[in-house]
């Protein structure tokens, strides 16, 4: 018999006595939420704790809410086998009335048999393949994808005039959506794309890889690298060169969070990026959410201040109690998520009902020190950018 054969027995075990512990707990609404709070990928689930605790003082038991429990459950970090044990545990042991968090696509992907079988919703706070939400009916993106970053950098990158860029990415899943992205709008659009450049994980000297850019001279460099010592290496590498001064742009996604700039300096100044969130945002939403994150959090915070890992967590508690608040099973929830709109720290945003994506503005920035701080500073926005991949039917070209 196999593993969703024997789940399937435990769920049906639990369900046989859910009506009655529902009953003898109704004032209490159980959230299953899966994070990393140990390893090196710590920082995620600390953030993702954060924002749900602000969320959490200002909305749980009121304003018509449920008073809802969260359970936390530590994966530690890109672990899927972990991921779905302790989802299985959730749904068969608490009774959880639905799930949500994880960090990466690969532990996204070990949720879709757990949740259709359970009929149960997930709101994947992080996951940026595109892929990911077609894999069950059940399943919501709270974050982002790299075609809704990529793809309107693109669009930026034509809109400028330039002839040829170049990719240079971490060698690992995400890189290549970012690839396909990118190369995707550019080359549509006219512009030509060189032969991606590709580093491996964890690598620490980039000399031979920027020769590489050296020889090709492109207009402007497209870097997908993950937070921490290889986006600060490229930042730095890229400086030291002096390509900017050769007339290459440097340009990327979330390559220059507000926490690593002070380590980085100068060398970020001019760097292009295309994300759907930063602390200096000016709406009213997001002017509340940073005074309040600070004033709970403050140095608790890398860099002092909400970063785009907190405003995920934040819109994914969002959708979790709007669902909870209409109540019924797992379908009647999805159903009443999909259409939802608010307004978030991030802009406008919605669920699309068809792909179950966020409809959401992206903005492209420029690395600036403003009044002595270095800041991502949003210079122009695509509003209301659909997932690309879904809309130009990406996955259905490749597939044929």
């Amino acid at each position: 018999m196999g593993r969703i054969s024997h789940f399937t027995l435990a769920l049906a075990a639990t369900l046989a006595v859910g009506i009655v512990s529902h009953a003898q707990a109704a004032d209490k609404v159980k959230l299953g939420i899966l994070v990393t709070t140990t390893g090196p990928y710590a920082n995620w689930g600390k953030s993702y704790q954060q924002a749900i605790e602000l969320y959490m003082s200002q909305h749980n038991g009121k304003n018509g809410n449920p008073d809802v429990e969260i359970l936390y459950r530590d994966v530690g970090g890109d672990n899927p086998p972990r991921a779905r044990q302790l989802a299985q545990e959730l749904i068969v042991n608490e009774n959880v009335a639905a799930l949500g968090g994880l960090e990466f696509t690969t532990t996204a992907l070990a949720m879709p048999d757990i949740i259709n079988e359970a009929k149960i919703p997930f709101v994947a706070f992080n996951t940026a393949t595109s892929v990911v939400t077609d894999k069950s009916p059940y399943l919501i993106r709270a974050g982002f994808t790299q075609w809704q970053a990529m793809y309107p950098l693109s669009q930026w990158a034509l809109e400028q005039k330039y002839k040829t860029c170049e990719m240079f990415v971490a060698d690992y899943a995400p890189g290549a959506d970012a690839i396909a992205a990118f190369t995707y709008g550019f080359t549509k659009g006219g512009g030509k794309m060189l032969n991606p450049i590709r580093v491996p994980m964890n690598t620490t000297d980039f000399s031979s890889y920027f020769q590489r850019v050296h020889d090709d001279a492109p207009n402007c460099l497209v870097a997908f690298m993950p937070g921490g010592p290889m986006s600060a290496g490229t930042l730095k590498g890229f400086a030291d060169r002096g390509f900017a001064k050769q007339g290459i742009q440097l340009m990327g996604s979330g390559e220059t969070p507000e926490y690593d700039l002070p380590a980085v300096g100068d060398a970020a100044l001019g760097t292009v990026t295309s994300l759907h969130y930063g602390p200096y945002l000016d709406n009213p939403e997001n002017k509340a959410f940073v005074q309040a994150m600070v004033a709970k959090y403050g140095s608790q915070m890398a860099g002092g201040l909400p970063s785009f890992i907190h405003v995920q967590a934040w819109d994914g508690m969002e959708i979790l109690f709007h669902m909870l608040k209409a109540g019924g099973d797992g379908d009647k929830k999805m159903a009443a998520a999909k259409g939802y709109s608010w307004k978030s720290p991030r802009g406008p945003v919605k669920v699309d009902p068809e792909t179950r994506e966020l409809v959401q503005n992206i903005y492209i920035r420029k690395v600036e020190k403003v009044d002595g701080k270095y800041e991502n500073v949003a210079f122009k926005t695509y509003e209301a950018m659909k997932d690309p991949w879904h809309e130009f039917h990406i996955g259905q070209q490749s597939a044929k």
